[in-house]
């Protein structure tokens, strides 16, 4: 049965019902896909290219996650497994920010003054984000 008109009129409410359900269900999974996998290929771009600047995204992405409107607004609720997935790949990505900070500092240089201005807003740009997530000590 794909139709409302194929239900039998006593089980039409409760179609309509499970079929709200289900899309409700689709687009929460649909959602929080686009999510996770925004954060995966960003966090997995900064490891590849040992770039400190992906990684960070990679935090606010994991810090901006829509939870009410994936979740909330769907009639869902987060479940342990994908807050377990969060907390690892966030400590994946704040670990990645740890061990490669330091080596940003030491090779952080302008190669020329036509490029000065590019590379200074590239470093705030850093700053800011490192701030944002509560890297102070950085």
């Amino acid at each position: 049965m794909t139709s409302v008109d194929e239900v039998p009129e006593e089980l039409e409410q409760a179609y309509l019902l499970a079929r709200k359900t289900i899309d409700s269900g689709k687009k929460a999974r649909n959602q929080w896909a686009k999510s996770t996998s925004e954060i995966e290929e960003k966090l997995d771009d900064a490891q590849d290219r040992g770039e400190l600047y992906n990684a960070l995204v990679a935090l606010e992405l994991i810090r901006d996650i829509p939870f009410k409107e994936i979740f909330d607004d769907n009639g869902y609720e987060i479940d342990e497994e994908s807050k377990e997935y969060l907390k690892s790949i966030k400590g994946q990505a704040t670990s990645f920010v740890d061990n490669t900070i330091e080596k940003h500092i030491q090779s952080m240089n302008c190669d020329s003054v036509e490029r000065l201005i590019t590379f200074r807003n590239h470093q705030t740009k850093i700053q800011t984000k490192l701030e944002g997530l509560g890297f102070f000590e950085y």
